[in-house]
């Protein structure tokens, strides 16, 4: 099964690489001087294609998504120690999201508004959002510094 699934991905995936590559040939090759009017010419020929595209990548993203769950499920079963240590990690990860919402505002920065309050419409949920997303992103980072740093010393002390 699971040589399987490698070598259809492999194939899957050099096919997409291919056409990707072609779609960009035929772009290039039948452009003009006027770069702006060709992208929108071309846009509006290959619009369809594009979109075929877009659902081959949910296609592909929503098979991705079901094996890891289903690759993570069975393994649980057949290693419990190994699960646990799983488990521990997502604890951890979900313990930083929830860290993250409780430390962020739903204060909306008056300058954003002033500047782009015709454009973008910004509701009190979407800006606590968007401040845990970048508080998780400076937590995980700054651990990920110090992972490698103690990482680093371990090996000075060690060896």
């Amino acid at each position: 099964m699971r040589k399987i699934f490698e070598k259809s991905s492999k194939i899957i995936t050099w096919v997409m690489m291919v056409l990707a590559v072609l779609l960009t040939a035929w772009l290039t090759i039948s452009s003009s001087n006027d770069m702006a009017k060709d992208m929108v010419k071309a846009f509006e020929k290959i619009g369809m294609t594009l979109n075929i595209f877009f659902i081959a990548t949910y296609i592909i993203l929503g098979l991705s998504i079901f094996l890891a769950l289903f690759f993570a499920v069975t393994s649980i079963f057949v290693k419990p120690k190994a699960a646990k240590n799983g488990l521990i990690g997502i604890g951890a990860l979900v313990l930083i999201l929830v860290v993250s919402f409780l430390l962020s505002t739903s204060a909306i920065d008056p300058e954003f508004t002033s500047k782009m309050a015709s454009t973008i419409t910004v509701t009190d949920g979407m800006s606590k959002q968007v401040g845990a997303g970048l508080i998780a992103a400076y937590i995980l980072g700054a651990l990920s510094i110090l992972a490698v740093i103690g990482s680093a010393v371990y090996k000075f002390v060690k060896g």
